[in-house]
């Protein structure tokens, strides 16, 4: 759920991309070390486009894609985007490429990732998440109005595509995500999987395909929904 979030969003701001854009599946070591990604099916699909990428959830695009635009912007303009949507879990000095993956250190709740993703249906601005909109006495009289502080993070063109392309994830069902549609409502979302560690996996005697973490998200005009399923701690068996 990082990826249109994060590598893509900023690749259109910066780069220019569009939903016609292709990007390259094809293998990947992170920059400087000799770590290999691989695709959830361990395949490589070649020139796709970034509809697909998203859609298929391709690894090795979103990590290309934001090492793009690192080397476009620099990793200040990265780092401070993920500060404005408060989807930044440690010291700037700690950030590094994974987080293209949703790889973080301590992880973001589903209240942080609903209010990133609300963004792009607020073409770009982001506001916090609050819950108390008012408090009033039994007179009427407000003694508290919570005031939004908006910040617009990315333009509205921006918001835009990145929505559309959402938007086509779900129309074209990839990998069943056409089940989460609406009747007359236009949905954009995104679903998010983490694997256990292969070692974990013999240790817990867990099947390979076991999944860590499983989440949605997606928005329409109106309402954002985010939900994450899963343990807190992992047991034999």
């Amino acid at each position: 759920t990082m990826k249109p979030i994060l590598s893509y969003a900023l690749a259109v701001e910066y780069l220019g991309w569009n939903n016609k854009q292709m990007v390259k599946d094809e293998p990947y070591t992170y920059p400087g070390t000799d770590t290999n990604v691989n695709n959830i099916d361990f395949e490589y699909m070649g020139d796709i486009l970034v509809e697909e990428a998203i859609g298929y959830s391709r690894n090795t695009t979103a990590l290309k894609t934001l090492e793009e635009v690192i080397n476009k912007v620099g990793i200040n303009t990265v780092i401070n985007y993920l500060k404005n949507i408060n989807l930044l879990d440690v010291d700037s000095s700690n950030f590094n490429m994974s987080y293209a993956l949703g790889a973080m250190y301590h992880g973001v709740s589903p209240v942080q990732m609903a209010s990133a993703y609300s963004m792009l249906a607020r073409k770009g601005i982001y506001i916090s998440p609050y819950t108390v909109k008012r408090v009033s006495l039994e007179s009427g009289k407000v003694i508290y109005s919570h005031i939004n502080e908006e910040k617009k993070v990315l333009s509205e063109e921006t918001a835009y595509i990145m929505s559309d392309i959402l938007k086509s994830v779900v129309d074209n069902n990839y990998y069943n995500m056409g089940s989460v549609k609406i009747n007359n409502v236009e949905m954009h979302a995104k679903t998010g999987t983490s694997s256990f560690d292969s070692n974990l996996l013999k240790e817990l005697s867990y099947p390979s395909n076991a999944s860590k973490d499983i989440w949605f998200a997606g928005y329409s005009a109106d309402y954002t929904s985010v939900v994450w399923s899963g343990f807190d701690y992992p047991k034999k068996g």
